[in-house]
C-alpha cells in the first residue's frame, strides 16, 4: 500500500551482535566479529547436556537457514555470520527423536520469521 499521511517507516540499526539460543546454558549476545565462525562464537556459550554434539543451525538476519555440522567428523566449510544472525543450539536428536522428531527445524523456521529489535517492532 502507498505511504499515507501519519504513516511511520521505522528502520532497525544495524545490529552489532550475534545471539546464540536454544541448547546452551543461557542465551547468550557475543559481539559480531567480521569472519569469525560458527564454531568461535559457540565456545563463547556453555551448551547443556542435551545440545546436539553434531550440528547447529545458522539464522541470518534475512531469515536465511543452514544447518552446519560442528562435530570432528561432520564439519562445515567455513562459514561467517551477517550481524544479527542467530546460532541455534538444537537439542540432541536422541533427546528428541520420539516425542517431535521436527523439533528443531520447526525452531530454526520459527526463529528465521522474528524482527530484529527496533521501535515499534515489539514482540
Amino acid at each position: 500500500l502507498p505511504v499515507q499521511a501519519g504513516d511511520q517507516v521505522f528502520y532497525p540499526a544495524r545490529p552489532a551482535t550475534i545471539t546464540i539460543t536454544g541448547a546452551v546454558a543461557a542465551n547468550c549476545q557475543p559481539a559480531h566479529v567480521a569472519l569469525q565462525s560458527p564454531a568461535s562464537y559457540l565456545k563463547q556459550c556453555p551448551k547443556t547436556s542435551g545440545a546436539s554434539a553434531d550440528h547447529v543451525h545458522v539464522i541470518q538476519a534475512d531469515g536465511h537457514i543452514e544447518t552446519l555440522g560442528i562435530a570432528a567428523w561432520s564439519q562445515a566449510a567455513p562459514s561467517s555470520l551477517a550481524p544479527g544472525a542467530i546460532l541455534f543450539v538444537p537439542l540432541a536428536d536422541a533427546v528428541v527423536r520420539k516425542a517431535a522428531p521436527r523439533f528443531n527445524e520447526d525452531a530454526a523456521r520459527f526463529l528465521a520469521t522474528q524482527l530484529l529489535p527496533a521501535p515499534g517492532t515489539a514482540p
